[in-house]
């Protein structure tokens, strides 16, 4: 039933990196894309705001918006022509963002959840003042193999069999004052995932000059996650002190999916491509240490929202490029 709910992505979708060189080239290959790539779904909240301004107090999940970054994929390889080709691909992101405010009323971080002194917050009807940013960064190393099979004039399919490695952190903090308390909050996320991949694809020759590509790649993945979280207060001698809780799974079943569809500009040795393309992350991004919210003020049915998994979505343009070699 899993297998049934690609199949008709097949076609409609492209690997990334491209899948090379044309099926009659022998020699060397390599490729560079560049791609516009936002992260979704990472939901960095970071604290909740509760306004007690009004006839009841009203509460908002304060959560980070996460912005575009510049994210590249390097490939080289063989092409052994209609016999297949074998392909090296790393592909890496990182992306940063941060955001300040000072709001009126109680702002109650989420990031660390309730600890041995109960429920961090920070309130002064006049406003408290905070800061939080977010880091991730995530990469992928692949080793494919791919072979062309012909099935009509203009019509080539891929299949493609391989090795992925890859490599999740995300950073998330808080820091806010109301005047007298000051909270520090982070939560640091590691996983590294191995497994296999496999994939189909195919090219559509419209002219001489000019294709589109389109297939689907989805790597079954062993993950280890680590995470630790910190929580420090200073407020003279009230609630100076630091709190740590780590935690580590070490069977995590993950899964990645890399499609998308790009239009190609061939031009003998080199090709020009642009499309769109979007990568999923399954369980490796799940976090080890998930904020134990339950039972402090603000923090209940407004605290996180839980989280196994993740998408880059990308605008991408790049070249690749046919040197040595013969057809």
């Amino acid at each position: 039933m899993r297998v049934r709910k690609y199949l008709p992505l097949l076609f409609l979708v492209v690997t990334a990196p491209a899948f090379g060189a044309s099926q009659d080239f022998e020699g060397w290959f390599g490729s560079l894309d560049l791609a516009l790539t936002q992260p979704n779904s990472l939901d960095h909240q970071f604290a909740n705001h509760v306004d007690f301004s009004g006839a009841t107090p009203s509460t908002e999940r304060l959560v980070i918006d996460n912005d575009d970054s510049l994210a590249v994929r390097l490939s080289f390889g063989y092409s052994w022509g209609s016999k297949g080709m074998l392909r090296v691909s790393y592909w890496g992101f990182d992306n940063d963002d941060e955001v300040s405010d000072t709001l009126n009323g109680g702002v109650y971080p989420t990031i660390f959840g309730y600890g041995t002194n109960g429920g961090a917050y920070i309130y002064n009807s006049a406003g408290v003042d905070f800061e939080a940013a977010s880091d991730v960064e995530a990469s992928a190393w692949d080793v494919d193999y791919l072979r062309p099979m012909e099935v009509g004039e203009k019509f080539t399919v891929k299949w493609l069999a391989g090795l992925r490695v890859a490599n999740y952190d995300e950073t998330q903090s808080f820091e806010g004052t109301d005047g007298v308390y000051t909270y520090f909050q982070e939560k640091v996320i590691e996983s590294e995932a191995w497994g296999f991949r496999v994939g189909a694809g195919g090219t559509f020759e419209f002219t001489e000059h000019f294709a589109l590509e389109a297939g689907l790649a989805v790597s079954f993945m062993q993950a280890e996650a680590d995470g630790n979280t910190i929580q420090e207060c200073s407020a003279g001698s009230v609630c100076d002190g630091t709190e740590t809780r780590e935690g580590n799974d070490n069977n995590v079943r993950g899964e990645i999916r890399d499609y998308g569809v790009r239009a190609v500009w061939m031009f003998q040795p080199l090709d020009v491509y642009v499309g769109y393309s979007a990568s999923n992350w399954d369980g490796l991004v799940t976090d080890p240490v998930p904020s134990n919210d339950a039972g402090h003020f603000a923090q209940g049915p407004v605290g996180s929202s839980g989280r196994d998994s993740i998408a880059f979505n990308a605008w991408n343009a790049g070249i690749r490029f046919r040197f040595g070699g013969g057809g």
